[in-house]
């Protein structure tokens, strides 16, 4: 997966590596289906790459 920039709340922007490399366990609480879906909303390619799960997921959402 291609890099993307996670920005929090607080607008607070990082790249989604780092974010993932220094906040392990703030990822690990979030599910990976709505932080994949945050993702997808900055960058629309980013779609390309979720699971057949997660697309179901968001599109139901």
């Amino acid at each position: 997966m291609s890099k993307a920039t996670f920005c929090n709340v607080g607008g607070e922007c990082q790249s989604v590596s780092h974010f993932a490399n220094t906040n392990r366990r703030n990822v690990q609480q979030m599910d990976s289906c709505q932080l994949r879906k945050q993702i997808a909303d900055q960058e629309k390619n980013i779609r390309q790459t979720l699971t057949l799960d997660c697309q179901k997921e968001i599109s139901t959402s």
